[in-house]
């Protein structure tokens, strides 16, 4: 069936969103599954991200009108994120550019945890925005350096599969890889334990 909706799927504008198919129409788009269509749409065309400052971002981006439209679309059925379209790529190209992005916690939680068990490339980066937005709130030393840990891990996992930049990471944090992975292993109510038990320590 694959096979046949890659060959003949755009005879009947049926199109390959990441992973899953969709009906397009003028201006609207069938899926049988919206979080494993944002899913599909996000490890194709999207990304994950925390920034310097610890904020957690995520987002679509997409170009030309049906890409406007599965950008609309997504918009619509999720019922969140901040929409932009018609944005100009360059100064003298007639093409645009679209996006869907998630900036507040409430918004990004509901996208994560939604997409989480669909997504194949992306899902370090999910789980780890995720542990992020859990820490929120917590200013003591333990926290502060997990949320160090969990923006390592996501620039890591966006970057891993490129050798000059894994190397450059990797000097510039003064670590080798397997402490990196660890980072992304590490238990986030393990660490709220402790810190419970250090805050209480204090108390006494």
């Amino acid at each position: 069936m694959a096979s046949l909706l890659k060959t003949h799927g755009v005879e009947y504008d049926i199109e390959k969103i990441g992973t899953n198919y969709g009906v397009i129409r003028d201006d609207f788009v069938i899926v049988k599954d919206i979080w494993a269509y944002a899913a599909g749409f996000l490890d194709a065309d999207g990304y994950i991200t925390i920034t310097k400052r610890l904020e957690p971002r995520a987002g679509f981006v997409a170009t030309g009108g049906r890409g406007k439209i599965h950008c609309e679309n997504l918009h619509k059925a999720l019922g969140c994120g901040v929409l932009q379209t018609d944005l100009k790529i360059h100064k003298n190209s007639k093409r645009t550019q679209h996006r869907l992005q998630f900036y507040g916690a409430d918004d990004l939680r509901k996208l994560l945890k939604g997409i989480q068990p669909h997504l194949h490339m992306k899902k370090a980066q999910a789980n780890a925005v995720l542990q992020l937005l859990d820490l929120r709130g917590s200013k003591t030393n333990l926290v502060k350096s997990r949320r160090d840990e969990l923006y390592r891990v996501v620039k890591w996992e966006n970057w891993k599969d490129v050798p000059e930049e894994r190397a450059k990471l990797l000097k510039e944090w003064k670590v080798e890889e397997h402490e990196v992975l660890a980072w992304g292993q590490r238990d986030n109510e393990v660490i709220r334990l402790v810190d419970d038990i250090h805050r209480i320590e204090r108390m006494i």
